[in-house]
């Protein structure tokens, strides 16, 4: 009993990390932008959206 408590206490301390992952973005379209915003160099806000498989 005080065996299988101690391996239970031991493996509940163990430190765990995650492996480093690089991202790879699977689609990157390409923005477009009015003339007339290029020229004035327009600044506004940027609505984004992005999934995450199961996977990472």
């Amino acid at each position: 009993m005080r065996i299988s408590a101690f391996m239970i206490a031991a493996a509940l301390a163990l430190p765990v990390s995650a492996s480093e992952s690089f991202l790879v973005p699977m689609h990157t379209p390409t923005p477009v932008f009015p003339a007339e915003l290029i020229k004035t160099r327009y600044a506004g806000k940027v609505r984004a959206q992005l999934w995450i498989k199961s996977d990472g």
